[in-house]
């Protein structure tokens, strides 16, 4: 008789363990899903910034954070790298230290390219970032950083 009771009462505490473990795994499955929705709508909303009318839609902050996102993107090297993307990334990284730079002037200098450039009107904000802080206002720290790899200056 005390065996049975021992199994039911062993028996009782796996179901209910496995309750829990089902309502703490519902729980992070619904907390997963409301995540990926909120990411999902606000990607949607934001949308793709493909063209200069779409950058001009954008709020200052908005654009702050467009910037912000191609700088860290181009500045951060996650994994070993060619020594190309090295030496971008960390003569950048120089330059908006010693320039220090701003989100407002990165976002000063892609209008002002798209103003002088009409032909940039189709491509996106990066195309004008890339001229116009890379291989513009930081060319020579991007280039010295070349330099210490063995490469050759960017023209």
């Amino acid at each position: 008789m005390e065996a049975l009771v021992w199994r039911v009462l062993v028996a009782r505490g796996r179901l209910a363990a496995m309750q829990l473990r089902t309502e703490q795994m519902v729980r992070c499955l619904t907390i997963f899903l409301i995540t990926i929705g909120i990411l999902f709508t606000n990607a949607h909303a934001a949308g793709y910034i493909a063209n200069y009318s779409n950058w001009q839609q954008l709020t200052t902050s908005q654009q702050e954070g467009y910037v912000m996102g191609l700088w860290d993107k181009t500045i951060t090297i996650l994994a070993p790298a060619q020594k190309e993307v090295l030496a971008e990334a960390q003569g950048l990284s120089k330059c908006g230290a010693d320039l220090q730079l701003r989100p407002e002037m990165i976002i000063s200098a892609i209008n002002e390219y798209c103003r002088n450039n009409t032909t940039a009107w189709g491509y996106n904000p990066y195309f004008a970032f890339r001229i116009s802080i890379i291989a513009g206002a930081c060319k020579s720290y991007v280039n010295e950083t070349r330099a210490n790899y063995g490469l050759t200056p960017f023209n």
